[in-house]
């Protein structure tokens, strides 16, 4: 294949153990293969999160090793070192307001709001204690649907919650840099979902979530990824490992299949 595949590749609970974190050792084993990808494949990091979180949390080595992010669930681009809004001031004033009325309302367990420049983001853990964000996922849904907010979704990772504006997401976000490209796709939350479901090539650490699976009943067949496995489109194959450690599995696998 050309190097006009795209690969995007999603940060918590995907390249980040369940701590924030990812192995020196491991981070190096990634950036090696990234590296040798980089002749057939554009790779970007895809996550909720801003640039200050990723350059916090990422290895450096990982970070040299990609050419961008997708930020902010596809609303951000950066190129590692700046961050472009691709939504209209509108659109941004509009997130801003509702950020204000989220915070004055009655949500319960929450960590803290992150810095974010077009979504709204709460988390309900800071990689050292909290609690999975489904229980404020459902509270956020009820808040909109009561409030008669339009113009926004809801969806989470596995350790926030982003209100996003509509018709945005990863997918979309990895498409706008490439209409052409095939995608492949590595994640594991209900905030990736349009990236899995609509990725040429899909993949997911052990830890994907039980959300995903439901949802894509009829959607994509899910496979275990293991050598000898031929590589088909619309499929999605899940690694028997999880994490960091799942998501070296996946590339190791993508750098043999596709010359």
């Amino acid at each position: 294949m050309p190097r006009k595949n795209l690969i995007g590749v999603d940060l918590h609970g995907t390249l980040l153990d369940a701590g924030w974190k990812i192995d020196e050792k491991l981070a190096q084993k990634i950036s090696d293969i990234f590296l040798s990808l980089n002749d057939r494949f554009r790779i970007f990091i895809c996550s909720g999160n801003d640039l200050e979180f990723v350059k916090k949390h990422v290895s450096k080595k990982i970070l040299e090793a990609v050419e961008g992010l997708v930020l902010e669930t596809g609303c951000v681009y950066s190129d590692k070192t700046s961050e472009k809004v691709i939504l209209s001031e509108e659109i941004i004033f509009s997130v801003k307001e509702l950020q204000k009325e989220l915070k004055k309302a009655d949500l319960g367990s929450i960590k803290y709001f992150a810095r974010r420049l077009a979504t709204v983001s709460i988390f309900t853990d800071d990689g050292t204690s909290g609690e999975p964000p489904e229980k404020l996922f459902e509270k956020v849904k009820v808040f909109l649907s009561d409030k008669k907010i339009t113009g926004f979704y809801a969806t989470h990772s596995d350790v926030a919650v982003d209100i996003v504006p509509s018709g945005e997401d990863k997918y979309l976000g990895l498409r706008k840099i490439d209409k052409d490209a095939s995608i492949f796709s590595i994640a594991d939350s209900l905030n990736d979902l349009p990236l899995l479901v609509e990725a040429d090539y899909s993949f997911a650490p052990s830890n994907l979530s039980k959300k995903i699976f439901s949802r894509l009943a009829g959607k994509k067949e899910i496979l275990t990824l293991k050598k000898g496995v031929p590589l088909e489109k619309g499929k999605l194959y899940l690694s028997e490992k999880s994490h960091g450690e799942g998501c070296a599995d996946i590339l190791e696998f993508i750098s043999g299949e596709v010359k």
